[in-house]
């Protein structure tokens, strides 16, 4: 017998099932939003990682960097 939710002592089958679908649409934004906030903070370890690489590739105290080596 499948669950049904009760109303002022009335079975109401479809409602149970209303709510049912609601709850797993609850559930599925909170781990949509989790992924995103996820994505956002690998996004931004990435694009640091990258402008860390090139301030050190182009940074006039690094003895092998691209603007030390145009000065030769």
């Amino acid at each position: 017998m499948p669950e049904r939710a009760k109303i002022f002592g009335i079975y109401f089958p479809v409602l149970q099932r209303v709510a049912s679908e609601r709850h797993t649409m609850s559930l599925m934004k909170k781990k949509t939003d989790a992924s995103s906030e996820a994505g956002s903070v690998i996004g931004l370890l990435v694009i640091g990682a990258i402008l860390l690489g090139l301030y050190g590739f182009f940074s006039p105290y690094n003895p092998n960097g691209a603007l030390a080596n145009a000065a030769r």
